[in-house]
């Protein structure tokens, strides 16, 4: 009885949530296209600092829910320098980089928490990536000259990720606009790959100080531009 009441609830919703839609985009169809640069601060990272790009295409950006589906790419990197020796000569400092890369494949959805009659809207966008992540993780050495920097160490690691990215902000029509829209998001990540990390550490000379953990929040800056409409008569 309670699977049925359920069922019965699910499709009430479902039936409500197409009658509420529907109208709005049988009036016309819509298709952007839209570049976003996000940076992310995470402290478990030596240079403080996650850089986040995307690209994509959305549907019905004028209405109150608009899905969008792309390709992004996140780095970040960490370098840890040790001296070996103190003066007097000789000198050897030992650099290990650790190059943080993921390719993802973005879906995702953002909805207008306002009616659209007006050109200034608070919004809420969540997003979701999966894809791969590449970790690089490189030690040089450099010892006494400056010329002789040498490659000691060098390991790749690779392995498939998903992870959310929720985001808050405002967006808005510049100049009255009927093609571009700007968004200032406060976004924040939750990413981690503990995997990747144990396996960096057990293949490291030193210990990078790596955990996996990149949750990080941050600023999301957006451009859309509609280059297609389509009115329905």
């Amino acid at each position: 009885m309670n699977l049925i009441l359920k069922s019965q609830v699910f499709k009430l919703g479902l039936i409500l949530f197409i009658m509420r839609v529907n109208p709005l985009y049988s009036q016309e169809k819509q298709l952007s296209v839209y570049g976003q640069l996000s940076g992310f601060r995470n402290k478990s990272l030596t240079n403080d600092l996650m850089i986040k790009s995307d690209i994509g295409l959305s549907l019905f950006n004028d209405f109150w829910i608009s899905p969008f589906f792309g390709f992004s790419y996140l780095s970040a990197q960490q370098e840890d320098t040790t001296l070996e020796n103190a003066l007097p000569q000789p000198i050897t400092l030992s650099t290990q980089n650790l190059n943080l890369q993921f390719s993802t494949l973005q879906t995702g959805i953002k909805i207008r928490l306002i009616e659209q009659d007006s050109n200034v809207w608070p919004i809420v966008q969540t997003t979701l990536q999966f894809g791969q992540a590449k970790a690089t993780a490189t030690q040089f050495i450099l010892e006494e000259e400056p010329d002789l920097l040498r490659q000691e160490f060098r390991s790749e690691t690779k392995e498939s990720v998903i992870y959310p990215v929720f985001s808050l902000g405002i967006e808005s029509t510049p100049f009255g606009s009927e093609t571009v829209n700007l968004s200032v998001l406060l976004s924040y990540t939750i990413l981690d790959v503990p995997e990747m990390a144990d396996k960096i550490k057990t293949e490291l000379p030193e210990d990078s100080g790596f955990t996996g953990d990149l949750s990080s929040i941050g600023l999301t800056l957006a451009l859309k531009y509609t280059f297609l409409r389509k009115k329905e008569l």
